[in-house]
């Protein structure tokens, strides 16, 4: 039967109130969907921002007379600096200062595991005689090259608390 053809209480039937009501609302959701999409798409993905973290201010190399005006470059360039580990003649604030070097840890710094190594190695064997063996036991307690980068997606930090420390009699 044509639409020409068809009477109104016909015409009613077929295309009732609710059943117009929820074909014009599928087609506005899906509008707003397609909308959505193209304009993700469009975008893009977003850029992470970068990490604030603990860096110093690269040096200008040439060296300037005093009193000459020196020249700021245009770009803030910073370089992740590894977080030293202070020295100390007491052995419990030593061990304090190195177990926190070792534990607090930031993968969104720029630095990577052996960054935190060696700068444990500079402090707890100067001489350099049981480095192999020391290099080889921090590594154990920081993740791998490989998960190091999959937890720098995540700005993964880790951080401790030591709340007690004792030391043995022997």
């Amino acid at each position: 039967m044509h639409l020409l053809g068809m009477r109104l209480s016909e015409f009613s039937t077929m295309f009732s109130r609710p059943k117009l009501f929820a074909a014009l609302s599928a087609g506005v959701a899906l509008l707003l969907l397609v909308a959505v999409g193209i304009y993700g798409l469009a975008t893009g993905p977003r850029q992470p921002e970068p990490p604030a973290a603990t860096t110093a201010q690269t040096a200008d190399p040439t060296p300037t007379a005093p009193g000459a005006p020196t020249e700021q470059p245009d770009s803030d360039v910073r370089q992740p600096v590894v977080p030293p580990v202070e020295r100390s003649a007491d052995p419990e604030t030593f061990a304090r200062n190195v177990a926190t070097a070792l534990f607090e840890w930031d993968t969104a710094s720029g630095l990577m595991p052996l960054d935190y190594t060696s700068a444990l190695l500079d402090v707890s064997d100067p001489a350099g005689a049981e480095q192999a063996g020391l290099a080889s036991d921090v590594a154990t307690y920081l993740p791998t090259r490989e998960a190091w980068t999959q937890l720098r997606q995540h700005s993964t930090r880790q951080q401790g608390l030591m709340q007690e420390q004792v030391t043995s009699d022997v």
